[in-house]
């Protein structure tokens, strides 16, 4: 099992699904930036001076690259890439020990639950859907877009130098290095400090996967680096947050002692989410949504998920389990599977009942794939029957969100899969479908 995980995690972050114009893609290679303006890791936001260090988990320092295409100067998306996360030293060490004889070189690490090198980060020239720029369905292709690679475990929110015990009993241990905050940071306020005439009155904060997450914790940061803006979107692609049950992923995450330090770098509108959790074990990730929801009232929010997500499940299976041998029997355990969509449905449907502020809006799409901003098939052909009998797409339900040439924000609305003739998929989710939804986000890995 792990043989095929580990090739499937490897390609999490690739998404080679479709072809983009690289030559409009800008890399930004943040040695290069630092050589040039040394003062750059000095980065100034919400009225705080911070020294950042751009790294990845297993890179050196600087060792960190980013992207940006120019577009209209007053529409922006931000996005963030995902990549699995780790918390432990079976997270963030064994599982990248391939060989199993204690060392774990970068470039030759197994990636089984998270991406730790910038060689294997994410690239949006070789992506589809949201980043298929001659798509003529793709109302983004225009706006501007920084694209933020992730290769740091921490879900984009992490910085701390985390040492973990490695191999086991030899007394041995490895640093990662969770500086995914650092490099947003730096990302973010290169954008600003060269590209004076981006000056967005719209601004879609996005994010797949671990990037779902990061993109929610960093959208009130986003905001401090553009406080003129009118109006900032967020959208959360396969970021629910099952987490019940996952007392020690919690603790270790969200709790004092962080070893991402997330207390260090939360923004102060989301704090009361992290205290809450230490004095009440309150459940951080809906709590940061509804945090997000009333602070920012005139804002919109939105969360895409599959109702069976393999991925998704797979990472609450790898929370629950500290023996890494069982990790992945969740895949094929169906009450295991659907013990994950009646959480999944359960913290959705509370997020709708919040009656005020009414911003935010659910999609759940049939099936176990996961993500789709990425992908061109589900991002311009994916749809759900409204309660009205009216298909939408989910393009035209993003773009009633956002607003633009011929939206109708009246698509903007909750919609499920279970309200499909042909429902969500459950009954026919057997092993060979799962299969096969891996195989339709990584071919060259399950040939089919």
């Amino acid at each position: 099992m792990k043989s095929i995980l580990s090739k499937f995690l490897y390609a999490l972050t690739l998404l080679v699904v479709g072809t983009a114009q690289a030559a409009v893609w800008e890399v930004l290679e943040v040695r290069q930036i630092v050589a040039d303006q040394p003062e750059t890791l000095d980065v100034t936001v919400g009225g705080v001076t911070r020294t950042v260090s751009p790294s990845c988990a297993l890179g050196e320092e600087y060792d960190y690259k980013f992207h940006f295409k120019g577009g209209k100067d007053d529409r922006l998306v931000v996005y963030f890439a995902g990549g699995g996360a780790c918390w432990d030293s079976a997270t963030c060490i064994a599982s990248l020990d391939e060989d199993g004889d204690g060392k774990v070189k970068k470039g030759e690490e197994s990636d089984f639950v998270y991406i730790g090198s910038i060689d294997k980060a994410d690239n949006p020239a070789v992506m589809g859907g949201l980043f298929s720029l001659d798509h003529s369905d793709n109302p983004y292709a225009d706006w501007s877009m920084l694209f933020i690679p992730y290769c740091t475990g921490d879900v984009h929110v992490g910085s701390s130098d985390t040492t973990y015990p490695y191999p086991p009993n030899l007394g041995g241990s490895r640093t990662i290095r969770h500086h995914g905050f650092d490099n947003v940071l730096y990302a973010m306020n290169w954008l600003k400090t060269n590209h004076h005439e981006v000056r967005p009155e719209k601004i879609l904060v996005a994010g797949s996967s671990a990037g779902a997450y990061g993109a929610s914790f960093s959208h009130p940061w986003v905001r401090e680096f553009y406080p003129e803006a009118d109006q900032v979107f967020l959208a959360s692609d396969a970021g629910v947050g099952v987490l019940t049950g996952a007392d020690e992923f919690s603790a270790a995450v969200f709790g004092k002692g962080s070893v991402w330090e997330v207390h260090e770098t939360i923004h102060p509108d989301l704090q009361s989410a992290l205290n809450d959790y230490d004095a009440l074990g309150t459940p951080v990730i809906p709590a940061v949504y509804n945090l997000l929801r009333t602070e920012h009232p005139k804002d919109q929010f939105a969360q895409y998920t599959t109702a069976y997500d393999v991925v998704q499940i797979l990472f609450w299976d790898i929370m629950l389990n500290p023996n890494p041998m069982e990790w992945g029997q969740g895949l094929s355990d169906p009450y295991f599977i659907g013990g994950w969509n009646v959480e999944m449905n359960a913290i959705i449907e509370d997020q709708q009942q919040i009656a005020s502020p009414d911003n935010y809006r659910s999609y759940i799409a049939p099936g176990c794939n996961h993500t789709i901003f990425g992908f061109d098939d589900d991002f311009y052909g994916s749809s759900l029957i409204s309660s009205t009998g009216e298909a939408i797409s989910f393009l035209q339900w993003l773009s009633a969100m956002t607003g633009g040439k011929g939206a109708d924000k009246q698509q903007w609305q909750n919609l499920t899969c279970s309200s499909d003739e042909g429902g969500c998929g459950g009954a026919s989710l057997t092993s060979q479908a799962i299969y096969a939804c891996l195989a339709r986000s990584y071919p060259l890995y399950f040939p089919m």
